[in-house]
């Protein structure tokens, strides 16, 4: 029984303009389809992702750092008891939690292509079954200010102000 998986989003979002009070968390959302033999999987599991800088390298050892050595491997995280309902599931990648966590945002910018490994861990034998790669492509930059760049001023709505 192999897992496949059918990759729906990956998205990057980059944000820009005024520094807030408080540190924004960069993270990438990252929604899925799993399934066992062709059924929709249900159900926690555990997944990898790992990002590559080249689509035909092999996969990286399961020791290995991914820190952009000889595998091409420059980043990694594992979500461990991802709720899977009816095959779907979504991540925060970035957001791992505790150790596992991995910040993203830096892997991410100014690279000019990238590719995502996702990989689930087999319950029987606990080893990690390499889903494939995908190339992760750029999504259109959503720019916001916490400050305005225009002055708003009074509206007059039926002749009142």
């Amino acid at each position: 029984m192999r897992p496949t998986a059918a990759i729906c989003m990956f998205s990057v979002l980059a944000v820009a303009g005024a520094a807030p009070a408080a540190p924004v968390a960069e993270v990438v959302p990252y929604s899925g389809f799993l399934d066992r033999d062709g059924t929709p999987a249900d159900g926690a599991v555990a997944l990898r992702f790992r990002i590559y800088n080249d689509a035909a390298l092999p996969a990286a050892p399961e020791n290995d750092a991914c820190n952009g050595g000889a595998s091409g491997c420059v980043w990694a995280e594992v979500h461990e008891g991802v709720v899977v309902h009816n095959g779907a599931f979504t991540v925060r990648l970035g957001a791992a939690p505790g150790d596992a966590r991995r910040p993203i945002a830096a892997t991410l910018r100014g690279r000019t292509q990238l590719y995502l490994e996702v990989g689930v861990r087999n319950e029987a034998d606990q080893r990690w079954v390499v889903l494939g790669r995908q190339s992760i492509s750029p999504a259109p930059q959503a720019r916001f200010s916490l400050q305005p760049d225009i002055e708003v001023g009074t509206l007059n709505v039926l002749g009142e102000a």
